[in-house]
């Protein structure tokens, strides 16, 4: 038994080590074409500009958009196969601190929306990898203030419940909320329920959160309707 749990555990890390090899590979030749199309569109806007109509211009600008966000997801993709291939050690850490310190990073983005971000501690100490913890708090949080009816201020309360053994973080937003069968899907890696017209990102968020928590050995949900916001949790060995 010993011995086959042995070959398994590497079988598996070989197989993550051939996908880890096979991401950078892909990346790295997708960023190529990339670059020449960025390249072409560059100077285009620089020696053309002034000899584009409204349409022309509208249709260059919607190019050098699109190379952006192909750009953020190439990064994005890098990211999530990395994540959980560094060592890291589950040890116990003040959630309380670092949630605050989190929050205060993402200042910027929380401002550049307009949100409300509202911490209502105290939230105890948790088994956790700091740097794991920190990829699902911050993803979990940037979701939060994104989904929300237009014209509304978004609004997020961190509050914490203990159960047992375990402490629970949870995210509860103003936004817009699901359905249950999105509910489903919406920790899959690329899912996006609104079009990157409506809420910029790439889809690996919450993906993110959900594989961080789980290499710490914890679990991740969701409870929502439509219209009614939604309240996203992180449960951790408390």
């Amino acid at each position: 038994m010993l011995l086959r749990a042995r070959r398994l555990s590497l079988e598996l890390r070989l197989r993550n080590e051939d996908l880890e090899a096979f991401i950078n590979a892909m990346t790295h030749d997708l960023r190529a074409p990339l670059r020449t199309l960025s390249g072409f569109a560059e100077a285009m806007a620089e020696d053309q500009s002034s000899r584009l109509d409204a349409a022309g211009q509208h249709q260059l600008d919607r190019i050098q958009a699109a190379v952006r966000q192909m750009s953020e997801l190439i990064d994005c993709l890098l990211e999530f196969s990395r994540i959980g291939r560094k060592a890291f050690r589950l040890r116990r850490i003040s959630l309380d601190e670092l949630v605050a310190r989190w929050v205060e990073e993402l200042r910027p983005e929380i401002e550049s929306r307009g949100a409300e971000v509202r911490i209502a501690g105290p939230f105890g100490e948790a088994e956790a990898d700091p740097a794991l913890l920190k990829i699902a708090v911050c993803n979990m949080l940037s979701n939060g203030i994104k989904y929300v009816a237009a014209g509304v201020t978004p609004r997020v309360e961190i509050t914490a419940r203990r159960e047992g053994r375990a402490v629970r973080l949870m995210f509860r937003d103003n936004g817009i909320g699901m359905s249950e069968e999105e509910q489903q899907r919406i920790f899959a890696p690329f899912v996006r329920l609104h079009g990157v017209e409506d809420v910029p990102g790439v889809g690996l968020g919450l993906s993110s959160a959900r594989k961080a928590v789980e290499i710490m050995r914890g679990q991740t949900g969701v409870i929502s309707s439509p219209g009614d916001g939604s309240t996203f949790w992180i449960e951790l060995v408390a």
